[in-house]
């Protein structure tokens, strides 16, 4: 499989973003965002920028430097879009199932279920529907980083956004509450802590649900 990522209209990128159409051509106009060829287009990355550009400009951040944090906000984001279930089409969920149904057919799993008992079961599903569950969504997300490039990505959990601009990413494992009232609450950047603290792994699925529709599909899907 052969995965690009779904394109949306200004409006639909709007809807999803909470940035109002004039706002984004100024902002383009302005050489603040890129301008698509032709027909303005915007993928889930697109969008997620808008979002964070959005929440830092309600705290006070211009929207050229916040355009810039957002760049690399969803640069990190992007595992996280990826790895959600919801963000593939309903074809690719379907070439996913024809591979794993093939792969029962000949006894082959092609990865080791681990943890299976610690996966919550969907209404009265089997153990080999979850099992094929998990299959699909380890499809999907193996095809989809080799895609998109993001293979050997390491997955971190959070970014503060600090006031002079600054970007952190840390793990789950780093936000101890040690951690936290070392390093956030009196930190050299300011008592007040960062300006926007993003768990991106919801961030991620906030703006897959803000979406008219899954923003992965297959290359040889039409819109």
């Amino acid at each position: 499989m052969q995965f690009v990522l779904e394109q949306f209209t200004p409006a639909e990128a709007a809807e999803a973003s909470g940035m109002t159409q004039m706002t984004l051509r100024n902002m383009r106009r302005k050489g603040i965002w890129e301008a698509p060829e032709g027909h303005a287009r915007y993928d889930i990355g697109g969008i997620g920028q808008m979002r964070i550009v959005e929440q830092l400009y309600a705290r006070g951040i211009s929207r050229r430097h916040a355009a810039d944090i957002s760049e690399q906000v969803v640069d990190e984001a992007f595992v996280h879009f990826v790895g959600h279930p919801n963000s593939y089409s309903e074809a690719a969920y379907d070439a996913a199932w024809a591979d794993v149904e093939a792969a029962f057919l000949e006894g082959c799993y092609g990865f080791e279920v681990e943890g299976l008992e610690e996966i919550e079961p969907l209404r009265d599903e089997t153990p080999e529907v979850r099992i094929k569950r998990l299959m699909i969504n380890h499809r999907l997300v193996s095809e989809a980083k080799a895609t998109f490039g993001i293979v050997d990505r390491t997955l971190l959990e959070w970014c503060a956004v600090w006031p002079d601009g600054e970007i952190g990413l840390y793990a789950n494992a780093d936000l101890s509450k040690a951690f936290v009232h070392e390093n956030i609450r009196k930190s050299h950047r300011g008592p007040e802590g960062p300006v926007l603290l993003i768990d991106l792994w919801q961030f991620g699925r906030a703006t897959i649900e803000s979406l008219p529709r899954p923003p992965i599909k297959l290359a040889d899907e039409s819109s």
